[in-house]
């Protein structure tokens, strides 16, 4: 199949390119050459090139066709729309089959989490700026359960190899996240979804006393790889805590 983007439209068709460059961008610092053979990307195409508006009208399609072709883990940086019934089986379906999703909480700074994000089997990932606060765009509530990086994030150019793009808001927050999980993930064939998750938001970095304005609605804390790989790769910890701080 052909994932690329329609010739003359790199600067509107970038998402997906950007998206797979950070994480694999998080790979390559942990893992450098060896990257490529610890962790496979798999682009997965939901947008045609006739559509006149980027709006991500088949990611549902997306995730029933990551999951039947063998993904571990399920990056949805997108977000808006309201699912039907068939749209949430596919993530509930998902999710019994031990796969991680993570979505991008939204960009609309207001205090509602959009789906797919919303979903309690979908981690959810709000987004923050260089000064260790609330990106401004991000979206923010209860059903966050980690934050990220958010602002100024730079990824590949659609078109360039030896050029780079600088992007903002909760994709590049999520695709960092699934990074990490990604990176957790691939240190042990024991390690589950449920472990990847649990690690991440037990050993994320608490937030500053400046984010007691959102009262706990920007997640667990910040996303800290060095300590989720030392938390998934003591099994006692994973032995003795039954639940991460945060569900939903």
């Amino acid at each position: 199949e052909d994932v690329s983007h329609p010739d003359g439209l790199s600067q509107v068709y970038y998402h997906g390119t950007y998206i797979a460059s950070i994480i694999a961008k998080v790979a390559s610092i942990h893992y450098g050459q060896e990257a490529s053979r610890k962790i496979k990307i798999m682009p997965v195409k939901v947008l045609s090139d006739l559509a006149s508006k980027t709006y991500i009208r088949d990611g549902y399609k997306g995730i029933r066709y990551a999951m039947e072709n063998g993904a571990d883990i399920i990056c949805l940086a997108w977000s808006g729309g309201n699912p039907g019934p068939e749209d949430l089986e596919v993530i509930h379906e998902a999710h019994r089959k031990g796969i991680l999703l993570i979505g991008s909480a939204g960009n609309f700074n207001e205090e509602r989490v959009q789906y797919p994000a919303a979903d309690p089997e979908v981690l959810a990932v709000a987004g923050i700026n260089r000064s260790f606060r609330k990106e401004t765009h991000s979206s923010y509530g209860m059903e966050v359960d980690l934050a990220a990086p958010a602002e100024h994030v730079k990824g590949a150019h659609p078109e360039k190899d030896n050029a780079y793009i600088e992007d903002r808001g909760t994709s590049a927050a999520t695709a960092l996240v699934t990074g990490c999980a990604a990176v957790i993930l691939s240190k042990g064939e024991d390690l589950k979804n449920t472990d990847v998750k649990e690690s991440l938001l037990n050993a994320s970095t608490p937030f500053g006393k400046h984010f007691s304005t959102y009262g706990g609605k920007m997640g667990a804390g910040i996303a800290h790889l060095e300590n989720a790989l030392d938390y998934a790769l003591n099994k006692e910890n994973r032995i003795n805590h039954f639940s991460p701080l945060r569900s939903k």
